[in-house]
Parts: C-alpha cells; sequence; structure tokens
C-alpha cells in the first residue's frame, strides 16, 4: 500500500485485475490476527471508502457495488468460521466476510467476466446491512455428502455447497434450505451451472447466508418470491 498512485491506479487496471486486487485485499485483511475480534470492520475502513470514492460506486462491508456478485463468492479456507459478536449497533450482516472470524478465500481461478450474473441480486436502498434477491430452492431427493460438500441424485454428483459455520443440525436435504441463483455459466458443452448462494429464514421475507456453492441448473427451482438477506 506504500504505492503513491493507489488506489488511482486500479482505473486502468481492467475489471479483472481490479476484482482480483479486492479479492486479495478481503483475503489478507481476513487473516489478520486481531486482539480484539469486533475490529474486523475497522482494519480495513481506511481503504473501503478510499477504493470506492476513486471508482465511483458504492461499498458495504467490504462488498463493492460493482463486483458485488464475485466478492460475495467467499468461502471458509480449512476451517469453518465463528460468527462474531457484534454490538447491536456494530450490526455486520451474514453475507460479509467481516461478519466471521478466521479466513476466506474465493473461487478459484474463475473468470467472472464470462458468467452471466442475476441483476436481481443487489444493494437494499432503503437498508445499508441488506441486500435483495430473488429466490430460489433445490429440487427434492438431492442428499448432501457432509464429508466432501457435494450433493448428488441417484449417485451422481450434481453440485456442491460449503457452508460458513460448523452446524451440528445442518440438514443432510437441500430442500430444507433457500438459495439465489447468483449467476450462470456453460463449461466447453458441459452442462449449465449455476452460481448459488445459500440462505435460511430468520423472519418474515428476511433469510441470513449459511453458505455457497455451484449446482447444475436443472436441480435448482427459481422462485417469483424476493427477499431481504441481512
Amino acid at each position: 500500500m506504500l504505492d503513491p498512485d493507489f488506489p488511482k491506479r486500479l482505473l486502468t487496471a481492467g475489471s479483472q485485475r481490479t476484482m482480483e486486487f479486492i479479492h486479495y485485499l478481503s483475503k489478507e485483511n481476513s487473516k489478520c490476527g486481531l486482539t480484539e475480534k469486533t475490529d474486523r470492520c475497522v482494519a480495513i475502513s481506511g481503504l473501503e471508502p478510499r477504493i470506492a470514492r476513486t471508482l465511483g460506486y458504492k461499498s458495504s462491508y467490504g462488498i463493492f457495488e460493482t463486483y458485488l456478485h464475485g466478492s460475495l463468492f467467499w468461502q471458509a479456507t480449512d476451517e469453518k468460521l465463528e460468527r462474531i459478536a457484534y454490538k447491536e449497533e456494530q450490526y455486520v450482516p451474514s453475507w460479509s466476510w467481516m461478519a466471521y472470524t478466521r479466513g476466506i478465500r474465493f473461487f478459484d481461478k474463475v473468470s467472472f467476466n464470462i458468467v452471466e450474473w442475476n441483476v436481481n441480486l443487489r444493494f437494499d436502498e432503503e437498508c445499508e446491512h441488506a441486500l435483495m434477491a430473488d429466490l430460489g430452492s433445490f429440487r427434492d431427493r438431492l442428499s448432501l455428502d457432509g464429508k466432501h460438500d457435494v450433493f448428488e441424485l441417484n449417485g451422481v454428483e450434481r453440485g456442491w455447497v460449503r457452508y460458513d459455520m460448523k452446524n451440528k443440525d445442518q440438514s443432510k436435504h437441500l430442500c430444507d434450505e433457500r438459495c439465489v441463483p447468483a449467476g450462470k455459466m456453460t463449461r466447453g458443452g458441459g452442462p449449465e451451472m449455476y452460481y448459488v448462494l445459500v440462505f435460511r429464514p430468520t423472519r418474515d421475507s428476511e433469510y441470513s447466508r449459511v453458505g455457497v456453492g455451484m449446482s447444475q441448473s436443472e436441480y435448482v427451482v427459481r422462485d417469483r418470491s424476493s427477499g431481504r438477506v441481512v
């Protein structure tokens, strides 16, 4: 961060390189060993608004609007995460990596420019700590292999889900979860795949993030309902 042209240099870096930098910044900050876990937001508070002002778009809790979809696809590294007990006035939403302890990483070797993103997944204009999203669900009879995080039907792998936190009450049946098909991609003649964010309801029309994954598109049902993710 000693570069005198930072963050203006990002203006000429191109979208893919800029997003890679944002991912790098997020990963490095997530690995910081802070004495106070609730300082996780403070560690990046100086850089985030500078980057957002320079690039000319909104940011919220370490997630930048122009790179919203790619920035939401973080996941736990080796260990499951733990939710940080922020004070009520410091609320940090479940979709931000700042809400959890330990390090995170992003999907490997993916050119997010070739993904068809769901434009209905967006920041909520009325609530700074919320996202608005069109909800979906997984088809019946998909069973989750808790050891390898893959789900299958009739013994054939159809996708995978990685949960953010260890949950003893985690269901083996994905039909119990809700999801947002955030992006769609077809790879080399293979099946059409969805990038999915996995949620659970907290109260009427509000949901909390519990994981992330990929699924063959035919195993996700896109509902006509929308919800607020907090």
